[in-house]
């Protein structure tokens, strides 16, 4: 083939592996009946694509996701469950702010919606670390945490590559179903992975 379609085939394949482990993503979701599927599933997804960033893509994508969600089933639905909790609570405090005023309701919300970013970004960032390591949920939770707070740079990089994604997401719907979640889980543990390694260097944590 000549350079162009080799082009085209490399974006085609690309996509066809992406819209494969965003439908198997979507559809053991359902088999959990949602409450209990969407943690091991979307823990699954992102073995997936680490082994993608570590070995390529050359991989057997359902045998891996099917392991990783059979294997980690319970232990991603308790991590799931924490974060649902303290997303929950964050969500109730914001709404409890709509009653006060003033400079107190300024500064208030300021710090809960840094919080409420600082949540979110940690809970990004578990899921890579539940793929890497294999460690207590507790320790997810810390490490992920201490990722958040010590590259600020990584994560406005992140923000930047993320936002213009979403929006493509919302103009076009259609795209939601075979790309919403692998792609941002790619791009997400592609950013993860180049910490990780740092981390890797220093201490023996890695999984397989």
């Amino acid at each position: 083939m000549n350079p162009i379609m080799e082009k085209i085939h490399y974006i085609c394949d690309w996509c066809m592996r992406l819209a494969y482990v965003n439908l198997l993503w979507i559809l053991f979701t359902l088999i959990g009946l949602i409450i209990l599927g969407i943690g091991p599933s979307t823990q699954a997804m992102f073995a997936v694509t680490r082994k993608w960033v570590m070995e390529g893509k050359e991989i057997p994508i359902f045998s891996t996701f099917w392991s990783s969600y059979r294997t980690e089933f319970i232990k991603s639905n308790m991590l799931f469950s924490i974060l649902f909790v303290i997303g929950y609570v964050l969500f109730f405090d914001f709404r409890f702010l709509i009653h006060f005023e003033g400079w107190l309701y300024t500064v208030l919300t300021a710090g809960l919606a840094s919080i409420m970013i600082i949540y979110l970004f940690t809970a990004l960032f578990t899921y890579p670390m539940f793929a890497h390591y294999n460690i207590k949920i507790a320790q997810y939770l810390r490490y992920s945490f201490l990722i958040v707070i010590s590259h600020p740079l990584q994560l406005l990089l992140l923000t930047i590559i993320i936002v213009p994604i979403v929006f493509i997401f919302l103009i076009f719907p259609g795209l939601l179903l075979f790309f919403s979640g692998s792609v941002i889980s790619l791009v997400i543990t592609h950013f993860a992975w180049s910490i990780f390694k740092k981390l890797d260097s220093n201490h023996a944590l890695a999984g397989d």
